[in-house]
C-alpha cells in the first residue's frame, strides 16, 4: 500500500463510522436510511426466532452467566453484557440483540421451573398447568416485560434526549436518535433473569 493510499485510509478511518454513509443517499434522508435498517433488523430478529439452527445458544448462555456471577478477570459480568450491546452498536448500528437466542432459553426455562413448580405442588391437571404458563410466563414475564419496554422507550425518548446545545447547530450529518423497542426489551429480559434465578433457589 503506498503512502498516499495510508494517508487516504487513515483520514477515511477518522471521519467513518463502521461502513456507515456520512451523506444521505440521493433520495431521502440519512435518518429515514437508518430507520429503514432498523425495521429490517426487527424482521430479521422475528423470522431467526422461528429457526433454532440460526441461534447463537453458547453465547446467550454466556450472557446469562455473566449477569448472575461476579465479574472477575477472565469472565464477563453484568458490565460485559453491556459491553457486547456497546460493540455491536458501533459495528451493526443497533443496540439489540439480533439474536433471539437469550429470549428463547429465558422462555424454556420459565417454562420448565412452571412445570417443576406444578409437580412439587401436584397441580397435575392440564387446565391447572396451563393457567400457570398464562400467568406467570404470558402476564409476569412476556405482559410486564411489553409494558416496560414501552413505557421505558417512551420515557427516555421523551425526558432524556439530549438535544444539541447553545452553541452546536444541528448538520446534515446529525441524526435524531431513538430507542429501540427491542433494546428495550432485552434490558428487561438482562433485569429479569438474575430475579428468575433467586426466585428458583
Amino acid at each position: 500500500m503506498s503512502a498516499a493510499q495510508r494517508k487516504s485510509s487513515k483520514s477515511t478511518g477518522n471521519t467513518a463510522m463502521a461502513g456507515l454513509p456520512l451523506t444521505a443517499p440521493s433520495g431521502g434522508s440519512l435518518s429515514s436510511t437508518l430507520s429503514s435498517s432498523s425495521t429490517l433488523n426487527t424482521q430479521q430478529y422475528f423470522s431467526r426466532a422461528t429457526d433454532i439452527s440460526q441461534m447463537d445458544m453458547q453465547a446467550a448462555l454466556d450472557q446469562m452467566r455473566g449477569l448472575i456471577t461476579i465479574p472477575v478477570r477472565g469472565s464477563l459480568g453484568p458490565h460485559g453484557v453491556f459491553k457486547m450491546a456497546f460493540y455491536r452498536k458501533q459495528t451493526k448500528n443497533h443496540w439489540a440483540r439480533d439474536d433471539p437466542a437469550f429470549v428463547f432459553l429465558q422462555l424454556v426455562f420459565l417454562l420448565g421451573a412452571c412445570l417443576a413448580y406444578c409437580v412439587a405442588f401436584r397441580t397435575l391437571s392440564v387446565m391447572g398447568l396451563l393457567m400457570f404458563v398464562i400467568e406467570s410466563v404470558g402476564i409476569n414475564w412476556l405482559g410486564s416485560g411489553i409494558l416496560v419496554a414501552t413505557i421505558g422507550k417512551n420515557v427516555a425518548e421523551k425526558f432524556m434526549y439530549a438535544s444539541p446545545g447553545a452553541g452546536q447547530l444541528s448538520s446534515s450529518r446529525h441524526v435524531k436518535q431513538s430507542v429501540e423497542w427491542l433494546y428495550a426489551f432485552d434490558i428487561h429480559c438482562n433485569a429479569f433473569f438474575p430475579f428468575f434465578v433467586v426466585i428458583c433457589k
